[in-house]
């Protein structure tokens, strides 16, 4: 589900390879980090992994809702 222009089908293709699936369901994310967080670079940003993911999956992350 793309939930804005900021997602792109060729960024969401690049994003999933970067993470190792665990059979107890854990998401390990393996590609770059900044200071032990997660980061994806997109054409417009660099975004922190867990924040890319929420607002691909539910758009903006609302003011009152801290993700981490």
């Amino acid at each position: 589900m793309i939930t804005s222009p900021d997602f792109s089908t060729n960024d969401l293709d690049r994003f999933f390879p970067k993470i190792e699936f665990l059979p107890c369901g854990c998401w390990i994310w393996k590609g770059a980090k900044i200071k032990g967080h997660g980061v994806f670079t997109t054409k417009k940003r660099t975004w922190y992994v867990y924040r890319y993911f929420y607002e691909f999956l539910f758009g903006p992350i609302p003011v009152n809702l801290q993700a981490h």
